[in-house]
């Protein structure tokens, strides 16, 4: 589920999963301090493509391309107010995946927490949230500082998003 926090501008994102069947791969690119572009490739191992699969050329795969506009950033002075961000995912290609949302996000660094509540049209449905707990953030050991722990409701109904899972 999308956050409100956008990366300082000209910041590259990238990021791999693995969660058997499928490989998503992304990448984020920071443009400009208020504009965030991403772009997704997801590959269905195991599942045939709807359209040539048959033909014998392999797994469904689906690209999508995302934007992001920060409205509120905490750098705009308002420091007691959440980050805001409106976005589209997928607004570019086969549009499979497409979601318009408007999120919030707000950081309590002295409790090292941070909480998100949004709302999304299409494949995210409705209210989604999370909340994440960085409880070494002020170690100074590289990597144990920036652990986080997450707890997310996510807004997708996977068993009724047939590009998902056409079986």
């Amino acid at each position: 589920m999308p956050s409100a926090r956008m990366n300082q501008a000209g910041m590259v994102a990238l990021g791999f999963s693995y969660v058997p069947p499928y490989r998503n791969y992304g990448a984020t690119i920071q443009a400009l301090e208020r504009l965030e572009f991403g772009i997704n490739y997801r590959v269905y191992c195991g599942i045939p493509d709807p359209d040539i699969g048959k033909a014998g050329f392999g797994d469904f795969s689906d690209r999508g391309a995302n934007i992001k506009f920060g409205v509120l950033r905490k750098e705009d002075g308002f420091p007691h107010f959440p980050e805001i961000a409106v976005g589209l995912e997928d607004f570019y290609g086969s549009k499979r995946f497409h979601a318009f949302y408007v999120v919030a996000t707000k950081e309590f660094i002295d409790y090292n927490l941070e909480i998100t509540l949004g709302w999304g049209k299409g494949r995210i449905r409705g209210f989604f949230g999370g909340i994440g707990l960085t409880p070494f953030r002020k170690t100074n050991i590289p990597g144990i500082n920036r652990l986080t722990v997450l707890a997310e409701w996510d807004a997708i109904d996977y068993k009724q998003s047939y590009w998902e899972h056409p079986k």
